[in-house]
């Protein structure tokens, strides 16, 4: 056992004798990995539920930093519930070293955990790609603080898009990182899938006057959108038809807005009527086509339209243009007979009734 474990237990012990209730104590980082250096500090974790703990203090020039998390907050790293801190924060817990545990049953609990770290790379990248318009939000904010020629803003800004760059990646390569920040570019150029030239382009950018910082931030977003959008493609699944058939109240409820509008001659809830059917009807659509489709900007509402039947698209777009009540709702019709028929053709089963007794069969319980 090295010197820096016989420490980190001997910490441990020390904090035990105050708080008696903690179930396991961790030491992760380069400790941990066995690269133990003259300058290096002690991350430690406690794992406690029913307090808070914080001890940070320096003891012969090296600090300790000990902070604890509950088993809440332990899941939902390893299982990238909080996709945002897998990538860094499941590397700390994967390759910690127990340096005390209560009980067998809470060895075995954090063992069970640390084996769900695959599950947490596809959440993970399911909340990348759900919360990509954020990198347009960083690029909007590095132009406006290049033309207000704030430099100090731009220092923070341009380290936050790479570090949530690195993220996204991370989860898309389900590898999470081990080292910090010194030495994070040399695990990213192992990836398997990275835009070209993503680590010496990420450095140009961090280093770059501000004007050409933006044109490489931009680029290196775009890239990694595309490099997601191949996965998703690559990723595909039997086509789910219950899942846009359970929702047939809903295209109903929005056919009888379109038509109830026209009726009223209500153009503005016209307009809003056909704005949410053409939302719904490019999700489902693209779903039948094994495809994917969510109003944002990860999704670009043309490539969405590109991919589908040439009629489709047509009512699709005149539901988006059109100002005229009549082709609104003629376009709904269409395009509720068109999904209709097709689900019909694929054996769904769509949640019409004839008479109260006879809706019964659709209730459906889950038990949570």
């Amino acid at each position: 056992m090295n010197d820096a474990i016989e420490k980190a237990k001997k910490i441990a012990e020390k904090l035990l004798n105050r708080v008696s209730d903690i179930d396991l104590i961790l030491l992760y980082g380069g400790l941990a990995l066995g690269r133990e250096h003259l300058h290096s500090d002690y991350d430690m974790i406690a794992i406690i539920d029913n307090k808070e703990v914080k001890w940070e203090f320096v003891l012969d020039k090296q600090p300790i930093c000990l902070w604890s998390m509950t088993w809440k907050d332990i899941e939902e790293v390893t299982t990238g519930k909080d996709g945002k801190h897998w990538s860094i924060g499941v590397g700390s817990l994967a390759k910690a070293v127990i340096v005390y545990y209560r009980d067998e049953i809470n060895l075995n609990k954090f063992n069970n955990l640390k084996e769900r770290v695959s599950e947490g790379g596809t959440n993970a990248l399911k909340q990348a790609i759900a919360n990509f318009d954020s990198f347009y939000g960083q690029l909007w904010r590095l132009e406006k603080y290049i033309e207000e020629s704030s430099v100090l803003e731009l220092t923070f800004l341009k380290w936050q898009i790479i570090i949530d760059l690195n993220c996204t990646l991370s989860a898309l390569n389900k590898n999470y990182f081990l080292n910090n920040w010194g030495k994070q570019f040399q695990e990213i150029i192992n990836f398997d899938i990275l835009p070209v030239e993503y680590v010496s382009r990420a450095k140009k950018f961090l280093k770059s006057e501000p004007k050409k910082a933006l044109k490489i931030a931009s680029e290196l977003v775009e890239d990694v959108r595309t490099l997601l959008k191949e996965r998703l493609r690559s990723g595909k699944k039997e086509v789910n038809t219950h899942k846009i058939a359970s929702g047939w109240s809903g295209v109903i409820e929005y056919l009888n807005k379109s038509k109830s509008a026209e009726e009223k001659n209500n153009l503005f809830a016209g307009l809003y009527a056909a704005c949410d059917n053409a939302e719904y009807y490019l999700w489902a659509f693209q779903l039948l086509q094994n495809e994917t489709w969510k109003r944002n900007s990860f999704y670009s509402v043309q490539e969405g339209l590109s991919r589908l039947p040439e009629e489709i698209a047509f009512h699709i777009t005149h539901l988006l243009q059109s100002q005229d009540l009549t082709e609104l709702k003629h376009s709904t019709v269409q395009l509720a007979n068109h999904l209709e028929e097709e689900l019909l053709s694929r054996g769904a089963t769509l949640p019409i009734a004839k008479s109260l007794d006879d809706s019964e069969k659709f209730i459906r319980v889950k038990t949570l």
